[in-house]
């Protein structure tokens, strides 16, 4: 007879608790910004990360602006960012895109924007059912840029929703465009609209920066059709970037797309990132810091996340406190490590069948994740990453650095490369010397497991 029977029946391991399901997921919030109904129950999961919510109102009320909103990994950029997406897009008229970059799309990151608005206009259009914004956008595509690459392909990705007969005219020589609209009749089929939205990217990727510039002033007057003041462009994900200076480079070399009228750009970055004052005041209006939350704050987004399931519960139901000031060390205030150990800590616990989270349950996630690091790093590079942690930056030239660690300069380059390959560290160029520093998300387990 199988011995599976039990796991065919649908049981709620996390009962015991009163809880429908574990509430400490790391998955960031408001991340469908544009879904209304989704965000409001997300605010009751969301802990505003500034000292005052008056910030947030002068964030809203800012145009033409740069912001960079940088801190540790993990402590909650993308949900900020996010939050005010969410209001600026449903509340505030003002049209907003998300662009994930990585290292390996770097160099295409600025045109990957002015990609994502288009799309993001024809999924505007599409979610809303809009006729007559869309009429008038057609109209001014074909009396205003007729024989443009870009607005042809964005032309015909509008032609599956709607048909129209009207003549117009070019305002530049008052004459008339023959005959209808040229548009596709009926629905665009999935495999023509595929290829037009894969020549449409190609088109983008073979454009100068000046080029996008230019189409980020058309991409406004279409998104103002639709009932928006001005366009918001969240680049998401730099803090991941390994190569600082690279990144750097394209932000300078992208001022005049950054700087384009009626736009307004937030980016999640490192501290490594600003660490580039001169660099960074030269782009960014405003340097947003977000702290790793205090003791209190982990109490009250741990408390919000329980009582969004069962509102009759606390911390003080779920966690012994002993658990809480572990995971607040452990986690130096970081929301989404700490999420991450509360996630783990309440499996651990509702396997032991335990009446609450206690402190072994915890002590079993992390030696977890220890075994997990141990298996990937050989012992020198485990020791490298507890002087990293524990010393700051470091160059494999420094004789300090070689002696602590019985290391050759080459033998310490070599092991520094291949962390930094893996993301374990940072590497930082100045002058002729390379100083390397660990990663953030790294740092709290490093400096707790001295070997």
């Amino acid at each position: 007879m199988s011995n599976y029977e039990n796991l065919k029946c649908r049981i709620n391991p996390y009962q015991q608790f009163q809880l429908a399901h574990n509430p400490f997921s790391i998955a960031p919030l408001f991340k469908e910004f544009k879904k209304t109904s989704d965000c409001q129950k997300e605010e009751n999961l969301f802990v505003f990360p500034l000292d005052q919510n008056e910030e947030a109102k002068i964030l809203l009320s800012g145009y033409n602006q740069r912001i960079l909103v940088y801190g540790l990994y993990g402590v909650g950029k993308t949900s900020f960012v996010d939050f005010i997406l969410y209001l600026a897009y449903n509340f505030h008229k003002r049209f907003a895109t998300r662009v994930v970059i990585a290292q390996d799309n770097l160099e295409k990151a600025i045109h990957e924007i002015l990609v994502s608005l288009c799309f993001d206009i024809i999924s505007e259009i599409d979610r809303k059912s809009l006729f007559h914004p869309l009429i008038a956008i057609r109209k001014w595509i074909a009396g205003e840029r007729h024989m443009d690459t870009l607005m042809g392909y964005l032309q015909r990705l509008l032609g599956k929703y709607t048909e129209t007969s009207e003549k117009i005219e070019k305002k530049a020589t008052h004459k008339k465009i023959g005959g209808n609209i040229p548009i596709l009749k009926g629905e665009l089929s999935y495999e023509a609209e595929m290829e037009t939205r894969r020549s449409l990217q190609t088109y983008v990727e073979t454009l100068t920066l000046r080029q996008i510039a230019e189409y980020l002033s058309d991409i406004l007057k279409i998104v103002r059709f639709l009932g928006f003041d001005d366009i918001i462009v969240f680049v998401d994900e730099a803090d991941h970037i390994q190569d600082v200076q690279a990144f750097l480079k394209l932000l300078t070399r992208s001022r005049e797309v950054l700087f384009t009228s009626g736009y307004t750009f937030f980016i999640a970055g490192s501290l490594q990132l600003a660490k580039y004052t001169e660099a960074m005041g030269a782009i960014f209006d405003k340097l947003l810091f977000l702290k790793p939350a205090t003791f209190e704050s982990l109490k009250i987004i741990l408390n919000q996340r329980i009582q969004a399931i069962n509102p009759k519960l606390t911390t003080n139901d779920i966690f012994n406190e002993e658990v809480l000031e572990e995971i607040f060390t452990r986690s130096k205030g970081v929301r989404k490590q700490a999420l991450r150990l509360s996630e783990q800590a309440l499996e651990k616990a509702a396997i032991a069948n335990s009446a609450k989270i206690e402190k072994k349950h915890l002590m079993q996630v992390l030696q977890s994740s220890y075994d997990e690091v141990a298996l990937e790093l050989s012992l020198s590079q485990t020791k490298l990453l507890n002087c990293l942690a524990t010393d700051g930056s470091m160059s494999p030239s420094d004789s300090a650095f070689q002696k602590k660690l019985k290391l050759k300069r080459t033998q310490l380059r070599d092991l520094l490369e291949d962390l930094w390959k893996k993301g374990y560290v940072h590497k930082e160029k100045k002058g002729r010397t390379c100083l390397y520093t660990i990663s953030a998300q790294y740092k709290p387990y490093f400096a707790a497991s001295q070997i």
